[in-house]
């Protein structure tokens, strides 16, 4: 049986202000009994037992009915869940980084991966040197269990907060609550029964579906997710689909992010070039709309003006990623992606502007990247970004004179390239590393990359950037050269014999 995956999808509702009102009033007591929830499941795991998606929730007061305080549990235990895939991935991060022997490493990992961090004691089987079972257990250490707890206390404060779940302002609701059928006329595609906080008197809200909802392969599911937000109530619908398998053929690409040029590809391309210019115009805009707003006194999130201006951003960005990715699939039909974990920031832009980039950026192309893994079977990989806008694809120098602009030059092997196209080239490179180095800091990455570059060239970095200087204060400028005329002929001699045994 092949692996399901699903994705909402937004569509255009006909329902009056009366239905969306009652429907409205079901989010505040939606939030509270989510925030009761959270409460009581954050017990149970910090008791080492974990989250309980199939719990009786009788004992939760709430004014929702069961099934309402179902799937209120469903979502919750979900974003729990994701909060603590990514506790796991800061986890593993800091032991990688961390001077502990051997041994405490593996056990640690062992009880990262089962996420027992805050279990009483844990029971592991032993492994021998090859990490192959031997029969026997292991008991963890104590002391190893505090430091355990120790590290979470640090993710949770510093690096990974806990999300507040009650501050949501998206219900997903399954088809007890919200039941979708499809439309047996032609006005509209599908209806949704949602219940209210009135018993016996659900609203029924017609949907008409878009062409790209109809378009995309799948099964519509008894699912719908519901948000609330600024007196407006949206409705997206869920669709199931089979993931693809992995593809087998295709060429290997790796991708650099940039705005002057959203992406860059190891093969040549430069895709998305029209978005930085589009950007710094309507950055003025934004800037001096805010500027008004606050002149005002109106705080720029309440203006319903401003957040329209926000969501054209968020919107232009999200389609400009899709149509990059989309044509880099188009064009060299890949098995495989290497992408490294990206800041979508860019210089020349103003602070407000930057932000908005890096949440929609973000979300966009890792939903996308996402998407093509399940629907294409396209593998994609994640790669450590340290150093690799300043090292050479080629030999693999790395020093941060290489890039000035939008130019590349290799202050060792004398490679010439665009920069972005040089960075996606290196971030191929670095996918033939292992998996671990996703997880070290980048004083590390740069010992690994200097140890490569000595053994197989024979010199460290140091002794590169050394000669280079020496070339560079040695160079005949054109000033220098006519200085050097006024200078005894064997002392020019022994200058352009220095610059060109450099």
């Amino acid at each position: 049986m092949s692996a399901k995956a699903m994705r909402t999808y937004q569509l255009t509702h006909k329902a009056n202000e009366t239905k969306l009102a009652l429907i409205a009033a079901v989010l505040p007591e939606y939030q509270a009994t989510a925030r009761r929830m959270q409460r009581w499941q954050l017990r149970r795991f910090y008791d080492g037992e974990g989250f309980w998606d199939r719990a009786n929730c009788k004992g939760i007061p709430s004014q929702l009915s069961a099934r309402y305080k179902n799937s209120c549990r469903n979502q919750v235990v979900g974003g729990l869940v994701s909060w603590r895939g990514r506790c796991k991935e800061e986890f593993r991060k800091l032991v990688t980084q961390s001077s502990l022997d051997r041994q405490t490493k593996v056990q640690l990992y062992r009880i990262n991966t089962r996420a027992a961090w805050y279990q009483k004691s844990v029971v592991l089987p032993e492994l021998d040197e090859q990490g192959n079972k031997t029969g026997e257990v292991i008991t963890v250490p104590a002391e190893t269990m505090a430091f355990a707890r120790h590290l979470m206390k640090h993710i949770r404060r510093h690096r990974n907060h806990i999300p507040n779940l009650s501050r949501s302002k998206t219900m997903s609701l399954d088809g007890t609550v919200a039941r979708v059928e499809r439309s047996k006329t032609g006005a509209f595609d599908y209806w949704v029964r949602v219940s209210t906080l009135e018993k016996s008197k659900p609203c029924w809200v017609p949907l008409k579906a878009h062409r790209f909802f109809a378009d995309v392969p799948g099964e519509v599911r008894n699912h719908c997710q519901l948000r609330v937000e600024n007196g407006t109530v949206s409705f997206s619908l869920l669709k199931s689909f089979d993931i693809a398998p992995a593809r087998t053929d295709g060429v290997e690409i790796g991708l650099d992010y940039g705005l002057r040029s959203l992406f860059a590809s190891s093969a040549g391309d430069l895709l998305g070039r029209a978005l930085y210019p589009w950007l710094q115009g309507v950055d003025q805009q934004l800037t001096q709309l805010a500027a008004n707003l606050q002149r005002q006194g109106i705080k720029p999130n309440t203006s319903k003006r401003y957040r329209k201006f926000q969501s054209r951003i968020r919107d232009y960005v999200e389609n400009e990623v899709n149509r990059c990715l989309n044509r880099v699939i188009e064009i060299h039909q890949p098995k495989s992606i290497t992408v490294e974990k990206l800041d979508f920031r860019c210089g020349g832009l103003s602070p407000r502007l930057n932000r908005i980039l890096s949440r929609a950026g973000r979300h966009a192309v890792k939903e996308k990247l996402e998407a093509l893994r399940e629907t294409q079977g396209v593998e994609i990989i994640l790669v450590n970004p340290a150093y690799t806008s300043q090292q050479c694809a080629r030999c693999g120098y790395v020093d941060k004179s290489n890039r000035r602009g939008d130019k590349f030059t290799c202050g060792f092997c004398n490679l010439h390239s665009n920069a972005d196209v040089n960075g996606s080239k290196a971030v191929l490179r670095r996918s033939q590393e292992d998996m671990a180095w996703i997880y070290v800091d980048k004083t590390e990455v740069l010992r690994r990359l200097e140890d490569r570059f000595l053994s197989q060239w024979g010199i460290d970095f140091a002794t590169v950037q050394a000669r280079a200087a020496t070339r560079r204060s040695d160079l005949l400028t054109p000033k220098r050269r006519r200085a050097s005329g006024s200078l005894p002929a064997e002392q020019s001699v022994s200058i352009a014999a220095n610059w060109n045994r450099g």
